[in-house]
């Protein structure tokens, strides 16, 4: 693959002009991958014989958090964007990190064990191309595991109640769980497995229309135009100044998914 290859694929949002910003949010430091351990512990093998693989790896939090638990195993994280790996790069000399698309991924037939991806599918302009290309890349007995927020599960989420072109958005780019698991059976995957987690909050809404003022921790905000993103802080706004100066709260809910797939 070419180095300039992957700028050309069309992107929900161009996180090479965020990337520098990617980290400050505090909801972005990560730790170890909850599915990893089983799996370590299910296969009993030599660590330095495990190679894994985070597509859509980000700034490499995730990696990094791994790396303690895995020492002599082989790390690689995949991401479109070269301002994202330019952030990971210092976090570990000890992980591999390669630009490319999640669609066409650069490596070799049966070149993993475990395989992640991380609150990332829906950026994925060719979802079944990628699930295709997990299916080839893991090893025999290799497993694969996504985590998302589910949009169908959660209408009630604060961003979408003010900017409900987000919902609209993440509708079409999110592929319905259903459809995403019968995708996995049909290239090959078994013992394919769901499991939700529902947050209900209650959100003071002066400090939710504080937390927005930088859209670029919220994809969600990022990839709506101008004009959709002021209307829903005028409608933020409208909520706030009908409160009357009295402490204005909304619900919010998000829903979790973890998922979990084994190639035979």
């Amino acid at each position: 693959m070419s180095a300039d290859q992957p700028s050309r694929v069309r992107a929900r949002v161009d996180y090479d002009l965020i990337a520098h910003q990617y980290d400050r949010q505090p909801y972005r430091q990560k730790q170890v991958d909850p599915n990893l351990p089983p799996f370590l512990a299910q296969r009993q093998q030599p660590l330095s014989a495990l190679s894994l693989l985070d597509m859509g790896c980000g700034t490499g939090s995730q990696l990094a958090a791994h790396r303690p638990l895995v020492p002599g195993a082989d790390l690689v994280g995949l991401d479109l964007f070269q301002g994202m790996l330019r952030q990971a790069l210092p976090k570990s000399n000890q992980i591999h990190w390669v630009q490319g698309d999640n669609a066409a991924p650069p490596f070799p037939d049966c070149s993993f064990d475990f395989i992640s991806n991380q609150f990332s599918f829906h950026h994925v302009r060719d979802q079944r191309a990628m699930i295709q290309a997990v299916f080839r890349l893991l090893r025999p007995n290799g497993r694969f595991v996504m985590a998302n927020i589910c949009p169908r599960r959660m209408p009630e989420w604060i961003y979408y109640h003010y900017f409900p072109d987000a919902y609209a958005v993440d509708l079409q780019d999110f592929m319905p769980l259903p459809d995403l698991a019968a995708l996995l059976q049909l290239v090959g995957f078994v013992d394919v497995q769901l499991d939700f987690t529902d947050i209900d909050e209650s959100l003071d809404l002066r400090e939710f229309l504080a937390s927005i003022h930088d859209r670029q921790h919220c994809s969600q905000l990022i990839a709506m135009s101008d004009t959709q993103f002021r209307s829903g802080v005028q409608r933020i706004v409208q909520d706030i100044e009908a409160a009357g100066g009295e402490p204005v709260f909304g619900p919010s809910r998000v829903c979790l998914m973890n998922l979990r797939a084994d190639k035979p």
